[in-house]
């Protein structure tokens, strides 16, 4: 029965690859489309230059956060931020990150 089961598996691999290339002669690709078009990514770099918040920037291309950080802007992590000054009462020096969890509201 095992040898059976194996053969058909064996068989439906067999069939999969041979539509997959015969899909591929065709011009078909598989797959979702991207939504991090070149247009989205350049007005990401654009926006994300001039100072604008990731959430805003996600909001204003019809993106999610993820997919702007997977485009290749994983710097702009809003759990981490680069500051200086007094946060939670702690003093920072410059450049030191900030995590979320060092934030009164999140104790």
């Amino acid at each position: 029965m095992a040898s059976l089961t194996q053969m058909e598996r064996e068989l439906l691999v067999e069939r999969t690859h041979t539509g997959l290339e015969a899909a591929r002669k065709r011009g078909r690709v598989g797959g979702r489309k991207r939504t991090m078009t070149d247009s989205k990514l350049a007005a990401a770099k654009r926006l994300l230059a001039d100072d604008v918040p990731p959430k805003d920037v996600s909001m204003d291309l019809g993106i999610s956060i993820p997919t702007l950080y997977t485009a290749g802007f994983q710097h702009l992590s809003e759990g981490n931020q680069i500051a200086t000054g007094t946060f939670g009462g702690v003093s920072h020096p410059p450049n030191s990150l900030i995590r979320a969890s060092q934030f009164q509201c999140f104790r």
